[in-house]
């Protein structure tokens, strides 16, 4: 076999990238953001300009699913790599440093979320859908849930020294979990941690008291909710993308009488910025609702809406 005929994995691997990506119907910006790496990355991968990293590789299977295509085109990439001696130009194609991203559990990808926050009586309800699609090989048995509340996120107050003296309870959360079916399913969890305003939580479909675990290929739709008082929470409600999403969206609803204004911002670890659309007013009588969404939330990303009451006193 003569040089110009033997494959070139890093361009096998390209070409795998760039058919998968046109198959789902993305643009580069897409994937980029959907992935967790700046939108030239991938740009640069496909061109052969910078070498693929396995987490690079494992993101992009989690959104493509591509049936593992794109991970075995990166195993022979590597193979390949490792072939060849020390020194040889052909391993010199440049990888980028860059920040590295928060761990993401693997296989899950979120389909779709509706958070609703509604106000009623000094409490706020939270309530949250999801769709969870398992891109994985392997089963998922569990789905990581956190509680965090915060009377001001600019941290401008003593947030620590208040929640130690008014500590969250499992108690007054009243939460709960479920599988979206017809009749709704509960499920169980654990507590992971335990803080004065923090909770972490795993919430459980490994077959033993619930719901079998959600198998590859697969999706499932959980829903969960909790209740905290407006002594406890502040006037913001957020969203952290931890997980591979394709559509987000948040809804407040909030007494007419209150007289609410919402608008909300997109903080990464570098910069807040004001979301692109603002959210959108819907009268309804006596209440308020506002609604904000995305087809295209970039992972490892804050999401968070505020809001003033005119009217206190109402």
């Amino acid at each position: 076999m003569t040089p110009s005929q033997r494959r070139d994995p890093l361009a096998d691997f390209a070409a795998e990238i760039r058919r998968w990506r046109t198959l789902r119907g993305l643009s580069m910006k897409q994937l980029a953001r959907r992935m967790g790496f700046d939108p030239s990355y991938i740009s640069h991968i496909e061109g052969r300009r910078y070498s693929p990293s396995q987490e690079f590789a494992w993101r992009a299977e989690m959104v493509l699913d591509s049936g593992r295509m794109i991970l075995r085109r990166f195993a022979a990439y590597e193979a390949s790599q490792a072939a060849r001696p020390e020194g040889d130009p052909a391993t010199t194609v440049r990888r980028p440093v860059r920040p590295a991203p928060p761990e993401i559990p693997g296989g899950v990808l979120v389909e779709r979320e509706v958070a609703c926050l509604t106000y009623r009586e000094h409490r706020y309800h939270c309530d949250v859908q999801r769709t969870i699609y398992n891109a994985g090989s392997e089963p998922v048995s569990r789905y990581p849930v956190r509680i965090h509340v915060d009377l001001r996120p600019d941290g401008r107050d003593d947030s620590d020294g208040y929640y130690h003296d008014h500590p969250l309870s499992w108690d007054e959360l009243s939460f709960s979990a479920s599988l979206e079916t017809p009749l709704g399913r509960p499920i169980g969890w654990r507590v992971l941690r335990d803080r004065d305003s923090f909770k972490k939580l795993m919430l459980l479909f490994d077959g033993r008291s619930g719901p079998l675990p959600l198998a590859p290929r697969h999706r499932m739709e959980l829903r969960y909710s909790y209740q905290v008082g407006d002594d406890k929470w502040g006037p913001w409600f957020q969203r952290n993308i931890r997980f591979p999403t394709s559509q987000l969206l948040v809804r407040l609803d909030f007494p007419a009488a209150v007289a609410p204004t919402v608008w909300g911002v997109q903080c990464t670890h570098t910069n807040d910025v004001a979301l692109h659309t603002p959210p959108r007013r819907i009268d309804r009588g006596e209440r308020v609702t506002f609604e904000w969404g995305t087809t295209d939330p970039t992972l490892a990303t804050e999401y968070r809406l505020h809001w003033r009451f005119a009217d206190r006193a109402a």
